[in-house]
This record gives structure tokens, sequence and C-alpha cells, in this order.
């Protein structure tokens, strides 16, 4: 009842934001991506590195005409090497303007939820080049800090330092 209520007043009050109207239609890409760097865990004033296990991510951005530097995209995060584990990841880009080359900055939030949990923080740059009106080339080099989960060792944090790659299609 509350639910169907807020969603009516948001969709009557001109969107999420109330000075935005309505968009008569979002901009939708999906974006396929791999990567892998390094992994840094501290316990006991010993620091261990490893090289981070292969992922792929998947998401869809959804852009707002009238906040054309925002991109919200949900991920999925699936690691593919040793233990595979699976997360989601709500994730904001700020856009700077460009058509060709197109650079922003992100934040996000990765939350792996099986076979281990494990919650964090990331922030990082990422850079699109346009091969095609629909099809373009994305990296993106991300930090990023897990404070939480089963994952960890007593005491300890997990922080990455990751570069990925991938292809973008806009629809």
């Amino acid at each position: 009842m509350i639910a169907s209520s807020l969603l009516a007043a948001t969709v009557h009050c001109g969107g999420a934001i109330g000075a935005l109207p309505p968009a008569d239609k979002l901009q939708v890409s999906a974006t396929v991506m791999t990567g892998t760097g390094v992994s840094l865990a501290g316990n006991a004033k010993k620091t261990y590195a490893s090289r981070t296990p292969t992922f792929l991510l998947g998401e869809v951005g959804f852009v707002h005409p009238g906040l054309d530097w925002l991109e919200f995209a949900p991920t999925v995060m699936l690691e593919v090497e040793g233990r595979v584990g699976f997360g989601l990841m709500p994730k904001l880009r700020a856009r700077l303007p460009g058509k060709r080359v197109r650079a922003w900055g992100l934040v996000a939030m990765p939350v792996y939820v099986t076979p281990y949990t494990l919650l964090g923080v990331q922030v990082g740059v990422g850079v699109s080049v346009a091969l095609h009106r629909r099809l373009a080339l994305v990296a993106e080099a991300t930090g990023g800090a897990y404070v939480w989960g089963s994952d960890l060792m007593a005491n300890a944090a997990l922080g990455q330092l990751d570069l990925t790659l991938g292809l973008r299609v806009n629809f």
C-alpha cells in the first residue's frame, strides 16, 4: 500500500527528482566487461597481495535525457576463476561531455551474495571510444575496499585495484 502510494506520488510529481520531468525515452545501453587486478589484504601488521580472480560484469545503463551527465548502471558480477562467486553492484557514473570519446568517474557498492558474502565500496574512472553509433569499447580502472563479509580474515579488510575492458551497445 505504502509502496504503491509512493510510486504514484513520484510519477504525478514529475519523477524521482521534482524539477526533472519524466522522460519520454531513456537512453539505454548494455555493457559486458571482463577484468582482473591486484587484491590486498591486511592483518596483524602484514599485507598479503594476490591477483584478483578474473571476473565478468554485465550491466544495463540508464540515462535520463535531462541529466545526460549521470548514468545509473545496475550490474551483475561473476568471478569465474577459482571459486565462482556471484554478486550485484549498483553503480553511478558522472559522465563528461563527448561524442566519440567519453570519460567518467564512478562510485559503486559491490555486494557478493553467494557462495560467500562481501560488502564494499568502489570508486574509479572510465573511458569509452565509439566504434559506431551503437557500439563502443569501454575501459574502467577501479579501486575498492571490502569491509564486511564472510570471506574476510578476522579484523581485516580487502582492497582491490582492478582494470576492466569490454563492449557497450547503445539501444
